[in-house]
């Protein structure tokens, strides 16, 4: 989310503000999500901010003009991805499970 912080502060559009928006969002739910890594509760506030990713993310590489830097971005967003996410399959396999709630009363 850095890299599309410092992509959309010098985009100069009517969008920049909306962008600037999600940027801030994206970068919320990143901070939360490595705070996870330690208390898995807390991903599911993670989770409200990393939503805005899926409109963040395609509005910020379609600015960008070059086709060689956007390959490179878009291989690098799917490559984060990915690592992340075979992170949490190897080294948290029950964070794919499910919290059962238990009733006070």
């Amino acid at each position: 989310s850095i890299i599309f912080f410092n992509r959309n502060k010098s985009n100069n559009n009517k969008n920049h503000n909306d962008n600037v928006i999600l940027t801030y969002f994206m970068l919320i739910g990143v901070l939360v999500t490595f705070l996870s890594l330690k208390i898995n509760l807390i991903n599911r506030i993670a989770e409200f901010f990393l939503i805005f990713s899926i409109v963040g993310v395609p509005n910020v590489i379609s600015t960008i003009r070059n086709k060689k830097n956007k390959l490179i971005v878009l291989i690098f967003v799917i490559g984060i991805t990915f690592t992340y996410n075979m992170v949490i399959f190897v080294f948290r396999p029950e964070w794919q499970g499910v919290i059962p709630y238990k009733w006070i009363f």
